[in-house]
């Protein structure tokens, strides 16, 4: 399975963050092309690209990520294949529905339960593909709110795409700026608070294409010391990213902050990669991260464009506290 098959597989299930029926309006979804109609108790977060309830806990919401390849349209329409590759990221499909988006989009949608910090929430996930993005939506709420499939489902109805996927759009909605140095090209954001870059020209297969990805943690590491922020991260991508070994680090300025710059070598999809992460963590206590993989013996070539990369990043609104 390739990496872009691992990674939306894992946005699909990592769509976790901590309803009602309303007249239809349509909002559309800040760093999207997605229009969407959510119940009253739902409000917009700056948190990822979507909606939360803050009383119960529920939340929709909606990824955009780069083309899907066919290899991944076939997956995600493939009931069997498709749960097998849910189950081992705790997401549990039991039914596989199907509608229609407002706009006529044949949408297949997948009902199931997924437990995360010790929650169990019922879920149901689906994705749009077009041809220059793909959009994964999620509604989920805590098993004991007993969310109906209706009220979900009347959710994916209401969903309609504006006419193209605005790369300034996505670019405003990041938690951060960037410089993307040739042959690199930002191709996509994920969920408001990742960025990714790779070089369109590159022909070879996907897991050894050199790719870079910024993103910014949900989660807060105040006073964790460097090295153990980078180790949570690399637990967090551990379905995509195996094997870290021979790691040298050194300190380094990132993002405006003190920061850990980690060489390594890895394994992606049994194949050997070069890994390199820069770390720091902001005045609100967020990580920020980016991280650069290729076939081993691939990044050195790069290795001047990924660093002016990293230097080129800033966090918004990184007041101290």
């Amino acid at each position: 399975m390739y990496k872009s098959i691992r990674l939306i597989s894992a946005v699909i299930a990592l769509c976790v963050a901590p309803i009602a029926t309303r007249a239809a309006v349509y909002q559309k979804v800040p760093g999207t092309a997605v229009y969407i109609s959510v119940p009253d108790s739902f409000t917009l977060t700056t948190d990822f690209s979507g909606f939360v309830d803050k009383k119960t806990g529920a939340s929709i919401l909606v990824a955009t990520m780069p083309p899907a390849s066919n290899r991944m349209k076939e997956l995600f329409n493939d009931q069997s294949k498709f749960t097998a590759a849910m189950g081992a990221q705790h997401y549990d499909i039991a039914t596989q529905l199907k509608t229609k988006s407002r706009d006529g989009y044949d949408l297949i949608v997948y009902k199931g339960k997924q437990v995360a910090a010790n929650d169990v929430f019922d879920k149901w996930s689906s994705m749009l593909f077009t041809s220059n993005a793909s959009y994964v939506i999620t509604v989920q709420a805590p098993e004991t709110e007993e969310f109906s499939a209706d009220d979900a489902m009347k959710i994916f109805n209401s969903v309609s795409l504006a006419s193209h996927n605005d790369e300034t759009d996505q670019l405003s909605a990041l938690p951060f700026t960037f410089g993307a140095q040739p042959p690199f090209e930002f191709v996509g954001s994920i969920m408001n608070s990742s960025a990714m870059l790779t070089i369109p020209a590159y022909t070879k297969e996907d897991v050894e294409r050199p790719d870079i990805i910024v993103t910014k943690g949900l989660e807060t590491a105040p006073n964790a010391p460097l090295d153990k922020v980078v180790d949570t991260y690399l637990q967090s991508i551990q379905n995509t990213v195996n094997n870290v070994e021979h790691r040298k680090t050194s300190t380094t300025k990132f993002a405006g902050h003190s920061g850990l710059r980690l060489q390594a070598t890895a394994l992606m999809k049994g194949d050997p990669v070069d890994l390199v992460i820069y770390a720091a963590v902001g005045n609100d206590g967020h990580p920020i991260f980016m991280h650069a993989t290729g076939e081993k013996g691939t990044l050195a070539a790069y290795s001047d464009e990924i660093e002016k990369t990293a230097e080129s990043i800033k966090l918004r609104n990184d007041e101290k506290k």
